[in-house]
């Protein structure tokens, strides 16, 4: 991700954009870690680390460096949040994120502020202070999964002005977003949060059973109704649909009005009437019987049995995934990917132009077009489709190597024997 130094303007605030990007700091050596960290960090007077500069306003009790690296991820998730809402995304307060040393600090901290269930928990939004709080020693996978995950509260929160949100809206945002990765594009997103996310094997044996969920209970449900209904199907069901909405335009439409509305204090079955949950249900259906079937029956399986070298055998699980859904694009985007590793690579391209017919924006496609095609040995449509690819992915390294061997296959191509 490529970052500049701007001046943004969080409500009445201007926050300095550092010109440093997270990448760039994870491969900087210790000392010059150590160095530029001092340049965005203070230590305060009760021993925390305050970075400020960014979009979130983070204080850590480790180091200036740990300080550092999570506000540049934090920067870094609330820009891919943004670009989310179609109609805009902006908030009049900076967001806050305490970090704590180790455990015991943190629970210390949340009895002081005398906040019940935080014993299990790695980290928690309250919502009384609109502040995420955590502390340094979960794993930095979890870490990251659980400050998304908060922070989808936090900053949802913060936009609607203390409104109280729709439990599916709060909790199915904040399921899809842990998945998040701020590098990749919404649709890449969207994608990988179906791979990822343990709330699609879920749904799928429900469907399996002839169960598919009753939207209009989802969205009648209040906070109330959540907690007494409290159990994985809701979390399940929750994610499911904001997952089908952000797979479209449409959808990503709807989120949108949604989260205009409640700021603006109107119910939302102004925007979500009888009629229309009832279409979005029959649609929600659709899509869980066919692209989430699609993921969870044959291309999880598929990415699994390859990542255990088990590379033949994953192909052959996604021909019977592609012959029972040939309307989807995504079965034969994976297989290319496979046949890729087989050095198959006429089977590769055939199948990834079939996919450029269904669906030209599919994400990824133009990176492994151009490389199946340099494979090929069709150096000039490699480097077609790679230039595609950067124009949205300016900095895909991967890209860019490829671009160069393609650029170099043509100039010995032209240059003149002897």
């Amino acid at each position: 991700m490529r970052r500049v130094a701007v001046l943004v303007l969080i409500g009445s605030c201007l926050v300095q954009g550092a010109s440093l990007t997270l990448d760039q700091f994870r491969q900087m050596t210790p000392s010059d870690q150590e160095k530029m960290a001092r340049r965005y960090t203070q230590r305060d007077r009760d021993d925390f680390w305050r970075v400020e500069g960014f979009k979130y306003q983070v204080r850590a009790q480790g180091s200036s460096e740990q300080a550092l690296e999570i506000a540049l991820l934090m920067d870094e998730f609330y820009d891919s949040f943004a670009r989310t809402f179609k109609g805009g995304f902006s908030i009049a307060t900076q967001p806050r994120l305490y970090v704590f040393a180790d455990r015991d600090a943190y629970l210390e901290f949340m009895k002081v502020r005398d906040v019940d269930g935080a014993e299990p928990t790695g980290g928690m939004y309250l919502t009384s202070d609109r502040l995420l709080v955590t502390f340094a020693k979960a794993t930095d996978e979890h870490l990251k999964q659980m400050l998304f995950h908060e922070a989808t509260h936090q900053l949802l929160h913060t936009y609607t002005v203390k409104r109280s949100l729709p439990p599916w809206y709060n909790e199915g945002m904040a399921t899809n977003f842990q998945l998040w990765e701020p590098s990749r594009s919404l649709r890449e997103n969207v994608r990988m949060a179906i791979i990822e996310s343990h709330y699609r094997s879920q749904v799928a044996a429900e469907a399996r059973e002839g169960k598919l969920p009753d939207l209009q209970a989802l969205a009648a449900m209040d906070g109330d109704d959540w907690l007494e209904n409290f159990d994985g199907a809701n979390y399940a069901a929750a994610w499911s649909f904001v997952n089908f909405l952000l797979s479209s335009e449409d959808g990503q439409r709807r989120l949108d009005r949604v989260l205009r509305a409640l700021k603006k204090g109107t119910p939302v079955e102004k925007v979500m009437p009888p009629a229309v949950v009832r279409k979005l249900e029959r649609q929600w259906h659709e899509d869980i019987r066919t692209r989430l079937m699609l993921y969870d029956e044959f291309i999880a399986p598929a990415l699994h049995a390859a990542s255990e070298g088990q590379v033949d055998e994953a192909i052959a699980h996604l021909e019977v995934g592609i012959a029972g859904h040939p309307s989807l694009p995504d079965g034969r985007f994976y297989r290319a990917r496979l046949l890729l590793e087989k050095d198959r690579f006429a089977e590769a391209l055939a199948d990834l132009e079939a996919v450029a017919e269904q669906d030209a924006d599919f994400p990824d496609l133009h990176l492994l077009l151009g490389r199946a095609a340099l494979a090929a040995g069709d150096p000039a449509k490699a480097r077609s489709h790679l230039q595609t690819h950067l124009r949205s992915h300016r900095d895909d390294q991967q890209a860019k190597e490829l671009l160069r061997e393609a650029n170099r296959t043509l100039r010995t191509a032209t240059r003149p024997a002897g």
